[in-house]
């Protein structure tokens, strides 16, 4: 498993067994832990292995964050806000954070083997 960077690792590994009820949920954290301030947003409304994306503002992120919020809300929630199209684009994607997501997508299917 690739992580972000350290940070990220640090973070992600200490939610697992939080997280770990749902594969969809276990993938969504590992997307929201690999940005920071998205993070210190989120940790807020994640509370007994759920997390509610309903109550952050939308308006307040940066595109690149936003996108992020509905990688991981589609995965947790089996939703399509975003699109192949949006995921390949290196104008909304950094490289890493691409490859976080698709990541994700591993542990939402495969769960905890592929950590």
């Amino acid at each position: 498993m690739t992580y972000k960077n350290k940070i990220h690792e640090k973070i992600f590994k200490s939610h697992i067994n939080e997280f770990s009820k749902s594969n969809g949920t276990l993938a969504a954290i590992y997307i929201l832990t690999a940005d920071n301030t998205l993070w210190k947003i989120m940790k807020y409304n994640c509370d007994s292995g759920n997390i509610d994306f309903d109550k952050v503002q939308l308006a307040q992120l940066p595109t690149e964050q936003y996108a992020v919020l509905m990688a991981a809300k589609d995965i947790c929630l089996d939703q399509s806000h975003l699109t192949m199209t949006d995921l390949a684009d290196k104008n909304i994607f950094s490289q890493r954070m691409f490859s976080v997501i698709m990541n994700a997508m591993y542990i939402a299917r495969f769960g905890k083997s592929v950590l």
